[in-house]
């Protein structure tokens, strides 16, 4: 059977008669032209992508030039102007290929185009994801970051972007209309609930996460439920990373931590101050009335003695001006805080006694350091302790503490041998 050369794109009109007079006839000079002006769209649409990358980041830094945030260089790292150029071009050359391929089969120019608009949609994707990731990278440059991640909405925006994608390409493929998918979508509604359960719910938990401002990056959070308790390193979609004091990971589900109870740390560390609450049993044999001889030589004492005018302002007397050591002490405590630098002024401060129990009366100090972090804070509190516990012996105030083992058996011993020559003077008398 002869073959007849069919009219095609007068380029390709061209560029088959040069091919037929270096030889080539037939299926063969068909498939050639094909193949040829193909991978001349292809080289075209990497020399186009290329420039794009090159001349717009120039032609859009002569008009941002003066904000602060340099949107171009964001821009040209995430590969966004490569991308949005080969999505332009893609497009148009989607509404050329009946063109170009005029001439050869209905089926090979229907697949050629449907082959060019997945490729548009696919730049499309990319193109979109590049400018998520850009105002993403815009996002965390700025202080706000610290406070509020916006890492989940990224991820769910990328989900939202890609599945779309998926369905167009489908429909193009598939030569559906896309409102036809989504109803078929709709009737399957209940089981994507069931396969995509954890993503869907993890999505709107960020959402309520990020709009309460419940939990942030670099908080310090507490979750007895799923063994958190820790620094939040990470924020995705459907996961919070939490570095755990002990340098070990917990994963949690974001959607347990709005379903569940946990603490968040920060408002200690926003606030002027870590709390305090030290209790200190007092042994109830040790507490008398002091005369005013007695507490005047506590100004000598080297521990009370920077305190002294304080306490003496804070101490509740008698009538007749007398005292218990019970109450100088409880206010040389109160005023030795008072005074002290690492003990905040703007929060509460108490020096108080608890209910008597078995171990006594304790005196209770409440009270916040200005130091928040732990450590640190730690420090502060084993100072104050020591010096309270020092403080106590120039009052004739004996703190209690429980004896055991070895040390009651030599009390018990010493008792009964002194016991013992009493008794025997007792028989004498007799």
């Amino acid at each position: 059977m002869e073959y007849h050369l069919t009219d095609k794109f007068w380029l390709l009109n061209d560029f088959q008669q040069f091919l037929s007079h270096a030889g080539l006839q037939g299926r063969l000079l068909d498939i050639t032209t094909f193949c040829t002006v193909t991978l001349t769209l292809l080289v075209l649409l990497r020399l186009v992508g290329y420039a794009g990358s090159r001349l717009m980041p120039k032609l859009l830094h002569a008009v941002i030039r003066k904000t602060p945030v340099k949107w171009d260089k964001v821009l040209a790292r995430r590969h966004f102007f490569k991308r949005l150029v080969r999505f332009v071009f893609t497009v148009v050359l989607s509404y050329l290929i009946e063109t170009i391929f005029m001439g050869y089969s209905p089926g090979l120019v229907r697949g050629t185009l449907k082959v060019t608009q997945c490729l548009a949609v696919y730049f499309m994707l990319n193109t979109l994801s590049a400018m998520i990731n850009a105002v993403s990278d815009i996002y965390n440059a700025l202080p706000q970051a610290r406070e509020r991640s916006i890492k989940g909405y990224v991820q769910s925006a990328h989900i939202v972007i890609y599945l779309i994608g998926i369905l167009i390409a489908v429909s193009i493929l598939a030569d559906i209309r896309l409102s036809k998918i989504f109803l078929g979508l709709a009737t399957s509604a209940a089981i994507l609930t069931l396969v995509f359960k954890d993503t869907i719910l993890g999505f709107t938990a960020s959402i309520q996460l990020s709009a309460q401002d419940m939990v942030r990056l670099g908080d310090w959070i507490q979750m007895d439920s799923q063994g958190a308790n820790g620094t939040v390193v990470d924020m995705t979609v459907s996961t919070v990373k939490v570095q755990n004091w002990d340098n070990t990971y917990s994963m949690l589900p974001i959607y347990a931590m709005v379903n569940q109870a946990f603490i968040n740390w920060r408002g200690m560390y926003d606030s002027a101050g870590r709390q305090f609450i030290r209790p200190f049993p007092v042994d109830l044999r040790s507490v008398r009335a002091m005369s005013g001889q007695e507490t005047e030589q506590l100004r000598g004492n080297g521990l009370v003695a920077s305190h002294y005018d304080g306490m003496m302002r804070e101490r509740t007397a008698e009538p007749d001006g007398t005292t218990t050591n019970l109450a100088l002490y409880r206010a040389w405590i109160l005023a030795y805080l008072t005074a002290s630098e690492l003990v905040s002024k703007e929060l509460m401060l108490l020096v108080r006694y608890l209910p008597m129990g078995d171990k006594g009366l304790s005196i209770q100090i409440y009270g916040y350091t200005v130091e928040k972090r732990f450590v640190e804070h730690e420090e502060i509190m084993s100072h104050i302790t020591e010096r309270i516990v020092a403080a106590a012996e120039p009052f004739g105030i004996r703190l209690y503490q429980r004896y055991g083992g070895k040390t009651e058996e030599r009390a018990g011993t010493g008792q009964a041998a002194e016991a013992q020559p009493r008794q025997a003077e007792e028989n004498a008398a007799r």
